[in-house]
């Protein structure tokens, strides 16, 4: 898919509604995607490759079983490519191939590096009271620039800096055996309290192959997990608010172990018997990527029941790589919108369980992403805000002008909260801090009604009841003969193990052999042989064969179900088993006539 194209300032808000799908897609794919979210859900989830050095495919068995009974193309996705990572680990990654070396480096030392100059602590309070909410992450390349945070504004902020070593658990990033940076030094905790903003511990882990060693089924795996454990609950203990996760990438084979992980933080946190969250001391942040392989992406109904009582809050990350046309270099309108699609970031929020989307806040960037070649690969560089506001005097009006678009859809799809990425970017831009202030506040946005409409139109149109959409049980089947009722019964009728399943299947096979057997050796005798090859067995086991082939037609090409197919092959059984009665009756009625 390609980004919404927005040839100019007055007419841009209009092109929101035409949706430019990617031009390799045929034209009858387009069409079909534009018009069923649910197709659209389905297919995002197709597997882009087999299984390659043990990474699992996105779809459950039970996804693929609902594809087949929607009649859906195995082949057709919704973005073209694999998933690749995405901001978070974009910008850690720039500091830890530039910056990481063998000498720990503080705040001050980061300030020097980043040339941040801080103000005095304000201890002023102006009593700004919301019903909104604001997350902000504050990175530990960022130094003390908290000293210049507007703290009222910001309800938690996560102190991002535990990075997770897959063969210890140890923090990854930070040199000397020290574990996330300055977080057991610095005053963010104590500033922060202050005006009653509370601050988190990010816990991040992105590659795929380190994730594997760290949630795989193996003791070195499961010490590796128990020694984090032990360092996160002794960090947050010692000076913080609760615990964000941002890991992603998580091989869904592995998925219930970083659950696991995420119950046993909390749990040793705030103890087991704890039945109120809002009587929780420690709060447990949950990071969402709009697009991405593995869980927490693939998350389920299930899953979102498990964490129910864990988690308090869902970070979903709008920004995406996916589904982008960004063009280099170019500072403009359209590229404030290069990694943002509100259509795509609609139809994803879709398709998210309903007990995350309850608590679920947006993340909004505070940078400028932009790709850049080199190797003959395609890369990101991110640049942050008030970088961009110095080097080019129309950036600031172009950024804020989409800034309050993205804070506008947040509101008209109803989502309660916004999380930035990342605070100090921005040094307190005066147009930024109002447009917050406008959020938390209610007021209306300064936004061109067509632009309002335009998203309105979006948001009614990918309406979907994702509870239904998960039941595959109440999921009507077009094609079905049964009823909708009648269907749903037999469907809870089937075996509910695996193991039962075969069971039987094993037993209709060692009757099947005997019946051969039994068959074969009957050809040994001659008044075997002539009744089995009469005239009248041979129609009656070709009209069997042949009702039993159409129906493996119809079955090979989808057009009835697992369950509709053993139906068929039942009642077409029963039908010919009633003609061969119906023959030797009217043969018997000829014989006794004289």
């Amino acid at each position: 898919m390609l980004l919404n194209n927005r040839a100019n300032a007055t007419s841009s808000f209009l092109n929101l509604t035409n949706i430019i799908l990617q031009q390799e897609f045929e034209d009858s794919i387009v069409e079909e995607a534009k018009s069923n979210i649910i197709k659209r859900y389905f297919e995002k989830r197709k597997k882009k490759k087999e299984i390659k050095e043990g990474q699992l495919s996105l779809e459950s068995d039970r996804i693929k079983d609902l594809l087949n009974q929607k009649r859906l193309n195995f082949y057709n996705i919704l973005y073209k490519g694999p998933p690749q990572y995405q901001f978070h680990w974009a910008d850690l990654n720039f500091y830890l191939a530039n910056f990481k070396d063998t000498l720990y480096k503080t705040e001050l030392d980061w300030n020097k590096i980043q040339r941040i100059e801080t103000q005095p602590f304000n201890p002023n309070k102006t009593g700004l009271k919301s019903n909104k909410f604001i997350y902000g992450f504050h990175p530990f390349w960022m130094g003390n620039a908290y000293y210049n945070y507007n703290f009222e504004i910001y309800d938690r902020i996560a102190y991002y800096g535990y990075i997770i070593n897959p063969e210890n658990g140890t923090d990854l990033s930070t040199p000397g055996n020290i574990l996330a940076h300055s977080w057991s030094t610095s005053t963010i905790q104590f500033k922060a309290n202050y005006y009653n903003c509370k601050v988190d511990l990010c816990v991040a882990s992105y590659d795929i192959e380190n994730n594997f060693k760290i949630f795989k089924n193996s003791k070195k795996a499961l010490s590796t997990r128990n020694k984090l454990i032990e360092n996160i609950v002794a960090l947050v203990r010692e000076r913080g608010n609760g615990v964000c996760f941002d890991i992603q990438k998580v091989p869904n084979i592995y998925k219930q172990n970083y659950i696991d992980l995420i119950q046993k933080i909390n749990t040793l946190l705030n103890g087991d018997s704890l039945q109120n969250k809002e009587d929780k001391q420690f709060q447990i942040t949950v990071l969402l990527p709009r697009y991405d392989i593995g869980f927490p992406y693939s998350m389920n109904l299930d899953d979102a029941a498990q964490l129910k009582a864990h988690v308090d809050r869902w970070i979903f990350s709008a920004e995406s790589t996916y589904g982008n046309n960004f063009t280099p270099g170019d500072i403009s309108e359209s590229n404030m919108f290069g990694f943002w699609n509100f259509d795509q970031i609609d139809f994803e929020l879709n398709a998210l369980p309903p007990l995350v989307f309850e608590n679920l806040v947006m993340e909004i960037p505070l940078y400028y992403g932009k790709t850049f070649d080199e190797n003959a690969d395609t890369n990101i560089a991110i640049s942050k805000f008030s970088d961009m506001d110095k080097m080019y005097p129309d950036f600031s009006p172009m950024y804020n002008s989409a800034f309050k678009e993205k804070i506008t859809y947040v509101n008209l799809k109803g989502i309660n909260g916004i999380a930035l990425w990342c605070l100090g970017y921005d040094q307190n831009n005066e147009s930024i801090y109002n447009s917050l202030v406008d959020f938390i506040k209610d007021n209306k946005l300064d936004n061109n009604e067509s632009f309002v409409s335009a998203i309105n139109h979006i948001i009614n149109k990918n309406k979907v009841d994702i509870v239904d959409l998960y039941k595959i049980d109440q999921i009507p089947i077009e094609t079905s003969w049964f009823p909708n009722s009648i269907y749903s019964l037999l469907e809870n009728l089937k075996p509910k193990k695996v193991m039962t399943h075969h069971l039987v299947v094993l037993c209709l096979l060692i009757i099947l052999s005997f019946v051969f057997l039994g068959f074969v050796i009957s050809l040994f005798f001659e008044s075997a042989r002539a009744h089995i090859f009469s005239k009248e067995n041979i129609m009656n086991f070709s009209t069997i064969l042949v009702l039993l082939i159409t129906v493996l037609i119809f079955k090979k090409f989808r057009v009835i179900t697992e369950t509709e197919f053993v139906f068929a092959v039942g009642i077409f059984t029963g039908i010919a088993v009633a003609l061969i009665f119906y023959r030797r009756a009217k043969k018997n009625e000829k014989e006794l006539k004289p």
